[in-house]
């Protein structure tokens, strides 16, 4: 405040422009939100007032604006002012904590968009000045352990994302004792590690034990609080207790909603849940509409290429599936692979990305899986043989994404893991070539039918 009256009572325009950038601060670490971004937007047009712009209060307003735009959920905004303080920062060859915080900001926004090795690349250019600023047991290191641990939990390396979750754990227990509120992220994290491997009794524990910091420490954890309810929506339809699961999905809406905004691209995740609770009950118009939701909050959010899109395109193209609707089956989930890459556009059902192209390997898996299915249900309704063929190619290219996937995942409990999740495609590959063979007596889709089942 008194640099501030003293930079307007001298015309000294570095000076308001930093003294709003200190401002915003002020009430972006009180997450007051809305106030923070006016006096950052205050400080951004000061820069037009002749002010050095190579500056450091530059990259430091750029990088908070990034920031910012992260906890409101704006995540293209939010790479844009990033990438500006990352160039700014090479400009000025700086190496402080300032652009650690830039690498480390940058990694959350490319996990948030599915980029892994982006993410893991940034969060490791951010770990050195971590460690030296915050020391070995600091909290911020304990956030970049759970960080990186959600990498591992993508990628599959079970043992590695749990290590790096529970490494964040005792940093926070042993430095700031059990009610500490920055303990709710990596419970979370491990609960839906534990829940997605089988120990769900084990996993819900732990979101219950997030939620409950969450409450305890609204103002700082509200955002998580929502997510809670929304990982615990996830659970109870898993659990086939679907008025259980709408009511936790609605309550994180309204969490979100009145925490930040309206259409907060986060809820589009809690709609989803809905839709497939819907889907589930075969109630599939209510299922299609809470997609359609769902896909518009996503693409305001995130764009038009993005795995969260590609689930949901997915998800409607086996609604189609389920009526027989076989054409937009297909053309829904041949614009899942389109949402899941940078630059495959294609819309030939009989194209499909290179793996390496694709945001998220596993998805695509499932997506090929769609595709061979939605290929054999067209075999049987039209009695067209090259559908079958068609199906029978889906099925070998998902099996090959799996060998990809397995080739990347370090530990023998993650290659299980993958192997479970993937035991129906063999199955159907299985069953695809015997009925090739028995319509042609051809012995290459005997070769075909061994070739999964050694697969499997």
């Amino acid at each position: 405040q008194q640099a501030h009256q003293l930079s307007e009572t001298t015309g000294y325009h570095h000076g308001m422009m930093s003294s709003n950038l200190g401002f915003g601060l002020v009430h972006h670490y009180q997450r007051e939100m809305e106030e923070a971004m006016e006096y950052y937007f205050m400080a951004l047009d000061m820069t037009q007032q002749g002010i050095d712009l190579n500056h450091p209060d530059v990259e430091l307003l750029y990088n908070n604006l990034g920031g910012a735009y992260i906890d409101m959920g704006f995540r293209l905004k939010a790479r844009e002012f990033l990438i500006k303080a990352l160039e700014l920062q090479k400009r000025n060859q700086s190496q402080g904590i300032t652009t650690a915080i830039t690498y480390y900001n940058l990694g959350l926004v490319y996990l948030y968009f599915g980029e892994n090795q982006s993410a893991l690349h940034n969060f490791m250019a951010a770990y050195p000045a971590y460690l030296e600023r915050y020391g070995e047991n600091g909290a911020r290191v304990a956030q970049l352990y759970t960080n990186i641990g959600n990498i591992h939990d993508n990628l599959g390396n079970i043992e590695q994302a749990e290590e790096y979750f529970q490494r964040g754990i005792i940093i926070h227990l042993e430095n700031h004792g059990p009610g500490y509120w920055n303990l709710a992220y990596p419970y979370t994290n491990l609960g839906s590690l534990y829940v997605k491997t089988g120990r769900r009794k084990q996993g819900l524990a732990y979101y219950f034990k997030s939620l409950e910091l969450c409450q305890q420490n609204r103002k700082e954890l509200i955002r998580l609080e929502a997510l809670n309810h929304g990982a615990l929506a996830s659970y109870y339809l898993e659990e086939q207790l679907y008025d259980r699961s709408r009511n936790h999905a609605y309550q994180a809406v309204n969490i979100m909603q009145e925490a930040f905004y309206e259409e907060h691209p986060r809820i589009g995740e809690f709609y989803t849940t809905v839709g497939q609770g819907y889907m589930e009950q075969s109630n599939f118009e209510l299922a299609y509409q809470w997609f359609e939701k769902a896909k518009d909050l996503t693409i305001k959010g995130y764009g038009e290429r993005h795995p969260q899109l590609a689930k949901l395109h997915l998800e409607q193209s086996k609604i189609f599936l389920e009526t027989g609707d076989y054409s937009h089956a297909m053309q829904q989930a041949q614009q899942a692979l389109i949402a899941l890459s940078e630059t495959f556009t294609s819309r030939d059902p009989k194209t499909n990305p290179e793996v390496a192209a694709v945001l998220n390997e596993r998805l695509l898996m499932n997506i090929l899986k769609q595709k061979g299915d939605v290929f054999s249900g067209m075999a049987k309704q039209q009695n067209v043989q090259e559908n079958l063929v068609a199906a029978l190619t889906q099925y070998q290219q998902a099996v090959s994404t799996i060998d990809h996937l397995r080739r990347g995942y370090l530990s023998e409990s993650a290659k299980l893991f993958l192997q479970n999740n993937a035991s129906e495609i063999y199955q159907k590959g299985v069953e695809t070539a015997y009925q090739l063979y028995h319509l042609n007596q051809s012995k290459q889709y005997l070769a075909q039918a061994f070739y999964f089942m050694e697969k499997s």
